[in-house]
């Protein structure tokens, strides 16, 4: 599922179980990212992933650790 979709979290979201079951599973192939982000944005994936209750360790792999990891940053 292609998460830079203008249509995420759609798909996640008509099944917040499954969606939270879905990212927690698949943390390792999932990250996040926007090529523009302002101050005071409101970011509906943001609010989205985060009314998950995502484990700390799964978010950080979605917003920093799988990013760094495919670039080679460490």
């Amino acid at each position: 599922m292609p998460v830079s979709c203008p249509f995420f979290p759609f798909p996640l979201s008509r099944d917040p179980k499954f969606g939270r079951q879905f990212l927690i599973r698949r943390a390792d192939r999932m990250l996040f990212g926007t090529d523009y982000l302002s101050d005071g944005q409101v970011v509906e994936q943001f609010e989205f992933l985060e009314s998950l209750d995502l484990p700390a360790e799964v978010q950080a792999k979605i917003f920093r650790q799988n990013a760094r990891r495919i670039l080679g940053l460490g």
